[in-house]
């Protein structure tokens, strides 16, 4: 095998020099993303009991989001999710009539369902905006601003990018089966609606940092 001439050597070594320095980079401000999103803030919930493997039931207080409907029709999750985003941050960023810029709260969540469009929807800064008439008016009326009575939902959480449609199944199915053998498979709200919570940005955030969850309304009365 032929040497590579010392020119040659002395580019290499400044190449892989700098994929080191930009992989660094990298990990630094996937971090440095990660702890930023780490104190933002959220809906305040109850954990009524521990299912085990990251899973739980939990009993949220009411707050507020802006949420959008996103057909998904040949479409994934991902791609719905990403759409309705694009159209909440609109608004979250000053996409409103006051042009107020509001502070980002974690999670940002797709509601999915079988019967109807997708649903995506920022949570609203709870200790700011307690009630409707206190939320600025959205410029685009495919925002809605609406109040989220105190609800109890089962969730499983685990890391990685943002799941995609066969991920969703497969941890609600964990879920369903982790809710049956805890004796509560009643409790589930029939019609197959599923909560996909992202609390970390899918670009910056590197994968085993960030944060999923997937959720399903509970009935209380079937507790």
């Amino acid at each position: 095998m032929l040497a590579l001439p010392a020119a040659g050597r002395v580019l290499w070594r400044a190449l892989a020099v700098l994929i080191s320095a930009l992989a660094i980079l990298r990990v630094g401000v996937g971090v440095a993303a990660w702890r930023a999103a780490e104190v933002l803030e959220q809906p305040k919930y109850d954990v009524l009991r521990n299912l085990g493997y990251r899973m739980e039931i939990r009993k949220y207080q009411p707050f507020l989001i802006a949420e959008t409907a996103v057909p998904t029709a040949g479409s994934s999750s991902v791609r719905a999710s990403s759409q309705g985003f694009r159209t909440v941050a609109k608004y979250v960023f000053g996409g409103n009539t006051g042009g107020v810029k509001m502070k980002m709260t974690a999670p940002v969540t797709t509601q999915v369902s079988d019967r109807r469009p997708a649903r995506v929807s920022f949570v609203m800064q709870p200790s700011q905006y307690e009630q409707i008439g206190q939320a600025p008016r959205p410029l685009n009326s495919a925002v809605k601003v609406k109040r989220v009575d105190g609800r109890l939902v089962a969730t499983r959480s685990f890391t990685g990018p943002p799941p995609n449609d066969a991920r969703i199944k497969r941890e609600r199915e964990l879920l369903l089966k982790a809710l049956a053998e805890a004796g509560l498979a009643a409790a589930v709200v029939a019609g197959g609606e599923t909560l996909v919570s992202g609390y970390h940005d899918p670009f910056l955030t590197p994968g085993p940092l960030r944060r999923n969850e997937v959720a399903v309304p509970l009935d209380p009365r079937a507790l």
